[in-house]
């Protein structure tokens, strides 16, 4: 898609994430999360294509992705995040991400696109019906992005933690 502006939020009804692995020699933490549904609500301006279809519109856009499927361990998103440890000015060692990346695939997507053609309904109705029959496509061509602002959202809580909570505070030499 070309000429288009997007502004996002998401939702994320999750059933468990949990950390899958966590290697400490390699710096590297893999996240598996499973979710039933997940929502990126957003404002948009479009004068552009998607796949084939000219589409105009400046308003609200929605994507709703449920019923996961994953092919690798039977997750619906995997996160994979590395690491190094920094020395703050209090001495201690804090975990500061240095890399992320996010894959996930769903079984089905829903988008929607508010006020497409200056709010001609005929028009707008008939360019959500294809893009959401051609959701596959649109996910090839957008999938990449989306999952690489879902990432950011989940490394950047992360970080959070890791930034007010020491290393040595998570993983003490003794136990």
């Amino acid at each position: 898609m070309n000429g288009y502006s997007i502004t996002k939020r998401a939702t994320v009804a999750s059933e468990c994430a949990c950390v899958h692995s966590f290697d400490l020699e390699k710096k590297h933490i893999e996240i598996a999360l499973s979710t039933p549904e997940l929502r990126l609500a957003s404002q948009y301006e479009m004068d552009g294509k998607i796949l084939v279809v000219p589409i105009r519109g400046k308003g609200d856009g929605s994507v709703n992705m449920s019923e996961y499927e994953f092919p690798v361990r039977d997750v619906d998103i995997a996160h994979t995040l590395d690491y190094e440890l920094v020395t703050k000015e209090d001495g201690l060692e804090y975990m500061e991400i240095v890399n992320s990346n996010l894959v996930y695939k769903p079984m089905r997507m829903q988008i929607y696109l508010d006020n497409l053609f200056n709010g001609d309904k005929a028009l707008s109705d008939n360019t959500n019906r294809f893009l959401n029959e051609n959701w596959e496509g649109i996910n090839a061509e957008f999938g990449p992005a989306i999952a690489q602002a879902i990432g950011e959202v989940g490394k950047q809580v992360i970080a959070n933690c890791m930034a007010v909570v020491a290393y040595k505070d998570i993983f003490p030499e003794t136990v």
